[in-house]
């Protein structure tokens, strides 16, 4: 989870009916630790919150909490927003045009960071995440080495185009003798044949 800084949210108190200037990391923080208040007459506070792709088990907790009311008891109306790759949310929490807070992965925030976004880690919801190429067994893509002069997919504002050419670089080879291709998210591309590899 990421979050752009030096921005106040005004939000309803969790112990009364007046209203402060909270910074968001105090917003964070009294939601995740305030016991859950009593309802209350105060309009709920809009947040937008931006998932760094589509819907999928890796943003359950998200969607449990604003399902079953956690977000609501503790004075926010959460919207969850589908994005479009990690690399591309934490541009967009980073400039803070549209979305203070995201989801991302720990490799998009600190290439964000190095580009300058003041954007920071909130919360690790996977203290390793796994990034994999896929092939169908036919292809015999068994090492890194045996991309060359292979059909290997990338999606477009994922992190992992950035992963793929620093695993190109950390085995020293020559990535235009690998042929890229734009695809969906989906394995469409590589279960038509379309490419030989995919890289999420």
């Amino acid at each position: 989870m990421v979050w752009r800084r030096r921005r106040e949210v005004t939000v309803p108190e969790l112990d009364g009916m007046t209203v402060s200037r909270l910074s968001r990391r105090s917003l964070l923080a009294t939601a995740a630790a305030a016991p859950l208040a009593p309802a209350r007459a105060q309009p709920l506070q809009p947040v937008d919150l931006l998932i760094d792709w589509k819907p999928a088990p890796t943003y359950a907790g998200f969607y449990i909490a604003r399902e079953t009311g956690a977000f609501e008891r503790r004075g926010l109306d959460v919207r969850i927003v589908e994005g479009h790759g990690a690399s591309v949310a934490a541009e967009m929490v980073g400039t803070g045009k549209e979305y203070w807070i995201g989801s991302s992965s720990a490799a998009a925030t600190a290439i964000g960071r190095s580009k300058g976004l003041p954007i920071r880690s909130l919360a690790v919801y996977y203290r390793r995440t796994p990034t994999v190429l896929y092939s169908r067994a036919e292809d015999r893509i068994d090492a890194p080495r045996d991309l060359l002069g292979k059909r290997v997919g990338l999606v477009p504002g994922s992190v992992t185009i950035d992963e793929y050419r620093a695993l190109l670089a950390a085995n020293r080879i020559d990535r235009s003798k690998i042929k890229e291709a734009v695809v969906d998210w989906d394995s469409k591309a590589l279960l038509d044949g379309k490419v030989d590899a995919l890289i999420d």
